[in-house]
């Protein structure tokens, strides 16, 4: 007598798939929430000496050659220091150069990419980056049945 043979059932990603993107999607929308709430507010802390009160900084895309071979708070005053630190002031000076003493401009320049991140970050932890075309890792497809080999 042969055997019968059963198609093998496409493997599921998880019992909570539903749930995982409901979820992740809500701390996503908590997350630019509390972020976006931040786009209004002006300089604080140290933004002042690498920012506002920067001479090389307010040069804006002049002062990228000083900025690459000096410290960080060169600019602010002269005396040496040890910490170097140009992608963060070259990225300050650009900003400076597009809309000069305008923090609003440089706080959309980051939560553009932190959005990004963050909607890619939830929809992998709920095996979802497939429905993302924002989302693309050598992972992206690894919560789809269709896309997995079967055994």
């Amino acid at each position: 007598m042969a055997k019968s043979i059963q198609p093998k059932s496409k493997p599921k990603s998880g019992p909570n798939r539903p749930a995982n993107l409901t979820v992740g999607l809500w701390i996503s929308v908590i997350g630019m929430l509390i972020y976006g709430n931040t786009l209004g507010h002006q300089y604080t802390l140290d933004d002042f000496s690498v920012i506002k009160d920067n001479f090389v900084t307010k040069k804006g895309l002049e002062g990228i050659g000083t900025i690459l071979t000096t410290d960080y708070r060169y600019g602010y005053w002269i005396s040496g220091g040890t910490l170097y630190r140009p992608l963060s002031l070259i990225m300050f000076a650009i900003e400076w150069s597009f809309a000069p003493d305008s923090p609003f401009v440089g706080q959309h320049f980051r939560f553009i990419p932190l959005t990004k991140k963050l909607h890619c970050s939830i929809l992998n932890l709920a095996d979802c980056s497939h429905l993302s075309p924002f989302c693309h890792s050598p992972n992206s497809y690894r919560g789809c049945g269709k896309h997995k080999k079967q055994r």
